[in-house]
């Protein structure tokens, strides 16, 4: 087994790789079988332009949608996620050359990790792409606002009452409009219209994880 980095090309495609003993020039022994040859495919330069959502909980388990570009379906395609001591590789589900998606790993700590893309679990793009860790939302207690307006007969408002509740675009009831009061309180406004009488009510950060 031995190791050889690949010269960079002017255009995307395949090669052949020929293994020589002793150099390439006369008197070398070439080693590679001709019949058979070793396949050697060149693509273009990955880029992550969007992550959807960019946050989740330290516990992983968040879908990524990543839009960029030159993603190549096969095994070896996937995430590359950089934790508190080394970067994990995370399997990828291919839907375009510019849409994939991979599940987050978890995390020890909250923050930015730099997550990136690879086609061949050795080479990673460089677009400085962010994915950050929050603490996971937590729903202590439900209950029915009063005295609110704006609302009609239809609807009610719930206070939903727990802990690492955060005021971004994506945070969401799993019922209902959400309105962000505080890390501790949010309110959500449910239709009656179709409820049994007893439902479940989650609070998510992220619009995905909840």
């Amino acid at each position: 087994e031995f190791v050889c980095r690949s010269p960079a090309a002017d255009v995307e495609g395949t090669c052949t790789v020929e293994i020589y003993v002793g150099g390439s020039g006369a008197g070398s022994e070439c080693i590679g079988h001709q019949e058979s040859p070793c396949v050697f495919a060149y693509h273009g330069l990955m880029f992550v332009d969007n992550l959807i959502p960019s946050t989740g909980t330290v516990m992983g388990g968040t879908r990524v949608t990543v839009v960029g570009s030159s993603f190549l379906e096969g095994d070896d395609l996937g995430c590359q996620v950089r934790t508190l001591h080394s970067w994990v590789f995370v399997p990828g589900s291919w839907f375009s050359s510019t849409v994939m998606a991979c599940v987050t790993p978890f995390a020890e700590s909250e923050g930015a990790v730099a997550l990136e893309v690879t086609n061949n679990r050795a080479d990673l793009s460089r677009s400085g792409a962010v994915f950050v860790y929050e603490r996971i939302p937590t729903v202590v207690s439900l209950d029915l606002a009063r005295g609110m307006v704006g609302l009609d007969s239809r609807e009610f408002r719930i206070a939903v009452r727990g802990r690492h509740f955060i005021f971004s675009p994506w945070l969401a009831c799993s019922l209902g409009t959400v309105s962000f009061v505080s890390t501790t309180l949010v309110l959500c406004d449910v239709e009656t219209f179709g409820l049994e009488s007893n439902v479940t009510l989650e609070v998510s950060n992220n619009g995905v994880d909840f």
